[in-house]
């Protein structure tokens, strides 16, 4: 029986395509990304934003509509980016939701955050896999950008 050999019973057997890589945004694209939702950022604020949210593409752009849309500004947004009320709370929650089962993954991101290396190269593959984190190699790793190490080093304790 086919629905014996399916281990993750909420992905569908028929997921066929292509697999597509969007990497993270570069400085001079995220100040073009500012410009076309009209710039509610300052100059001076799209360092601290790329610090945050690391040129995440979904990040970024979640960020701006709502600084645009709700009127929110830069500091708003950045005091409040973990919190229940922020644009990006469900985002991290699913992250949270995807680690709760796996306490593998969860004692590998822990050594991450704490010394920026993995020791099982396994885990390694699946957070960077998953999107968590960034890095060359096992032993030269951290979380993809501040925000999700922020969030995650609150609910991990």
């Amino acid at each position: 029986e086919p629905h014996l050999l399916i281990s993750d019973v909420s992905q569908s057997p028929f997921n066929v395509g292509t697999k597509l890589v969007l990497p993270d945004f570069t400085a001079a694209q995220l100040a073009e990304l500012n410009g076309r939702y009209r710039a509610p950022l300052t100059d001076a604020e799209l360092p601290e934003f790329l610090e945050l949210l690391g040129g995440h593409p979904y990040l970024s752009n979640r960020a701006l509509y709502t600084m645009l849309n709700d009127q929110v500004s830069w500091q708003q947004l950045s005091g409040s980016a973990t919190s229940p009320q922020s644009p990006f709370y469900d985002h991290l929650k699913r992250f949270l939701w995807m680690l709760r089962d796996k306490p593998d993954l969860v004692e590998a991101l822990k050594e991450i955050m704490a010394r920026g290396r993995c020791a099982d190269e396994v885990a390694f593959y699946r957070l960077m896999q998953a999107g968590l984190i960034q890095g060359a190699d096992s032993q030269s790793c951290a979380c993809r950008c501040t925000l999700y190490e922020r969030y995650l080093k609150d609910k991990l304790q």
